[in-house]
């Protein structure tokens, strides 16, 4: 798993590439985290390039949402690939994350 950041005046863009699941998760959180932590601006995650997400992915994206919720900042996915996409419908959380 890849992860490129890019940030510009007033947001942080995070493209993802790759597989978000357990075996990589710890890796995936400290850097979200760590990205999340160091910013004051809004977030948006492009993951047209993960095909695939298990649970643990799913729940680092909602402890990022809550962290950027708690200080007044959003976090939303702008692109998705169809995988993911209906992890987070059937999951009930792709309207949280503006998808």
């Amino acid at each position: 798993m890849e992860i490129e950041v890019i940030e510009d005046a007033d947001i942080i863009s995070i493209t993802v590439n790759g597989s978000i699941e357990m075996e990589n998760i710890r890796d995936f959180k400290k850097k979200l985290l760590e990205i999340c932590q160091n910013t004051d601006k809004d977030a948006v995650i492009d993951l047209s390039k993960v095909n695939y997400i298990d649970s643990s992915g799913i729940a680092v994206l909602i402890t990022l949402l809550k962290h950027q919720t708690k200080n007044g900042k959003s976090l939303n996915i702008k692109k998705i690939s169809t995988q993911v996409f209906n992890v987070l419908k059937l999951s009930s959380l792709s309207d949280a994350f503006g998808c």
